[in-house]
């Protein structure tokens, strides 16, 4: 799916299709009016923006950069959430977590969307921005949740073995594709050197992110669903480090 960065008043400007009596499309214009209300609700602060689109603007994923002043910076996370839209019955709107890692840009997607609901002839203005202020709650709580579980990653050591079933996995499940062997094998000696070589699931994780910098967001989204479910699946193999 070929995607493009682009400003928000193209995003904007991309029209409501006609609707029927079992499909009501929304405009990407009302779905970030709706979000940025939400946003509001909450006393978040969006800090930038960034969109791309697929399908002449049928498709578009947003990202924005928030800061929520009940929760304390940690001086390495900023906060995300993830948005899509579709007005061509691809998906339904929905909302997501995400990370981005200050000190290399990385980002990180929990990948599991909040969905407002299927584009029915029920959805009207009102509708919309209270399913709006209950996604981003839930997105909210997603965010806390995603933050605690990327920091916990560091607690669970892996042995040189490990690492390496690590890397065959990440290749053979697909997230990185076998032409990028020597480029994730760099990216991961990059971040086994902010650690001292101390590597843990942390460590393979981030080296998997460090890759998909300058992706399009769909491609993030769906790639750090796979990311995520690889990695829970080695917690209990490996236990944390006492």
């Amino acid at each position: 799916m070929k995607s493009i960065f682009v400003l928000e008043q193209e995003v904007r400007s991309i029209p409501e299709p006609d609707f029927t009596e079992t499909w009501h499309p929304v405009s990407h214009a009302k779905v970030i009016d709706s979000l940025e209300n939400a946003v509001g609700e909450l006393n978040w602060t969006i800090d930038s923006r960034e969109y791309v689109m697929t399908k002449e603007g049928k498709n578009i994923f947003g990202t924005w950069t928030v800061s929520r002043p009940y929760i304390g910076e940690d001086g390495q996370h900023q906060w995300i959430i993830g948005f899509r839209n579709s007005i061509s019955k691809d998906f339904a709107i929905g909302v997501c977590a995400g990370l981005r890692v200050i000190v290399c840009s990385n980002m990180i997607f929990d990948g599991d969307f909040v969905e407002f609901r299927k584009h029915t002839s029920g959805v009207d203005d009102t509708e919309l921005q209270r399913l709006a202020n209950k996604a981003v709650l839930a997105v909210d709580l997603k965010i806390n949740g995603l933050h605690a579980w990327i920091k916990e990653l560091r607690e669970y050591h892996m042995s040189e073995s490990m690492i390496k079933t690590f890397v065959y996995d990440v290749i053979h499940s697909g997230i990185v594709p076998p032409s990028k062997f020597k480029a994730y094998l760099a990216a991961l000696k990059e971040e086994d050197e902010l650690v001292d070589f101390k590597t843990t699931l942390h460590t393979v994780h981030s080296a998997v992110t460090r890759m998909f910098r300058g992706k399009s967001f769909f491609y993030l989204a769906k790639k750090n669903e796979k990311l995520m479910d690889l990695v829970k699946i080695y917690i209990p193999k490996i236990g944390k480090t006492l």
